[in-house]
């Protein structure tokens, strides 16, 4: 008896790179901006130490403004904003889960309450 009807077919619709198919841990942190905060410069640091290891390593903000993404521009961190204008918006959820859907992170490292 074949079970075919709970298997999900996924189809690609683009041709996918031979540099999606990188072996390395891909890291994503989550965090409620890139502020100049003690948290955000932490994190600009913890990332930069994670790709000296040779991880892939990426950051997904929840809102906007980003002060620290010059910190982070041309050194190989992936990054993704949701630019909501506020915290509270029950959006920002959708955003985050579509984000993640697309990067299909390893590890997801959350920082700060609203990230959490």
């Amino acid at each position: 008896m074949k079970f075919d009807w709970f298997v999900k077919r996924v189809e690609i619709s683009h041709p996918v790179s031979d540099l999606t198919w990188d072996s390395r841990p891909l890291v994503v942190h989550v965090i409620n901006s890139l502020g100049v905060g003690g948290a955000e410069r932490f994190l600009v640091q913890l990332m930069h130490a994670q790709l000296a290891r040779g991880w892939r390593v990426g950051v997904v903000t929840l809102v906007e403004p980003n002060p620290l993404t010059h910190d982070i521009y041309g050194s190989g961190i992936l990054y993704r904003g949701c630019a909501r204008p506020r915290l509270n918006d029950p959006r920002l959820l959708f955003d985050l889960i579509g984000i993640l859907q697309r990067l299909r992170p390893d590890v997801v490292h959350t920082h700060l309450f609203y990230a959490d």
